[in-house]
């Protein structure tokens, strides 16, 4: 019995306890809103503060600026710059032409030299000594001062005379085909079986008259007196006249001479 009695004992104080717990429970809970309530000092509310950082309702506000997200930039190669340049034009530079003093040799006939050959009579008029002649003559594509024909020649007979000579001529248009040119000489005379004219040194003064044909040939008539510059009397002198036959040598080339050039005489 007694044993009974402890154990209704035990579980009528549990009882009551855990209606005193619950009886305060529901007295705290349902406490009316109308109730004033305590002032909160300004170090609870900071306590407070500070117990609730960390949670999510109560996240500190961050003061920083919110940086933006910058997408990264592509590096894109430049565009070559294309600068229009003007060509650049190139001038031929011409040769300076120098000036020429008169009295210098100056070109007149840049295409050919001419060569003539002779076929003549030689002393048919002074002296028994009369021969047959045949001469050689060069006349150089240039002009002395502008006027002046340089002309080098020899001359042979059948009796063996020889007289090798260089001299001027001044070559002049009497119409487009026919011309004259007057010309002297100096040079070596050997008479052999011809006549003698007493020393070696001898001039000879004389003339052309020609007829220029169309491949720039010419046919003339060459007429000249062979003397020892002492006179012109018959002891002093012997004569040649021969017909003659020149071409530019300009023909014997492999080019040819141009049909449109025309001669400077």
């Amino acid at each position: 019995m007694f044993k009974s009695k402890e154990r209704i004992l035990t579980v009528v104080s549990a009882l009551a306890i855990c209606i005193g717990i619950s009886a305060h429970t529901v007295y705290a809970g349902g406490m009316p809103d109308s109730m004033p309530k305590e002032k909160i000092s300004p170090l609870d509310e900071a306590l407070m503060d500070i117990q609730r950082i960390g949670t999510k309702e109560n996240a500190p506000v961050s003061l920083a600026p919110k940086e933006k997200s910058v997408e990264p930039i592509k590096a894109t190669k430049p565009k070559p710059v294309i600068k229009e340049t003007t060509p650049i034009k190139i001038k031929k530079q011409e040769p300076k032409k120098k000036a020429v003093p008169d009295n210098r040799i100056v070109q007149v006939q840049p295409n050919s030299s001419f060569f003539g050959l002779s076929v003549g009579l030689y002393d048919g008029f002074s002296h028994d000594k009369a021969a047959m002649a045949f001469n050689l003559e060069y006349q150089p594509g240039v002009k002395i001062a502008g006027v002046l024909q340089p002309i080098f020649g020899a001359m042979i007979t059948n009796q063996g005379t020889i007289f090798g000579y260089g001299g001027v001529g001044v070559p002049l248009d009497i119409t487009d085909k026919v011309f004259v040119m007057p010309s002297v000489a100096v040079g070596s005379y050997h008479e052999g079986d011809g006549y003698d004219l007493g020393q070696s040194l001898a001039y000879r003064i004389g003339g052309e008259l020609g007829w220029k044909l169309e491949n720039q040939s010419r046919i003339s008539l060459n007429a000249h007196i062979i003397t020892n510059g002492d006179s012109f009397d018959k002891e002093d002198r012997t004569e040649v006249i021969s017909l003659t036959y020149t071409t530019p040598l300009q023909k014997f080339s492999k080019t040819g001479r141009n049909k449109t050039d025309k001669r400077p005489y």
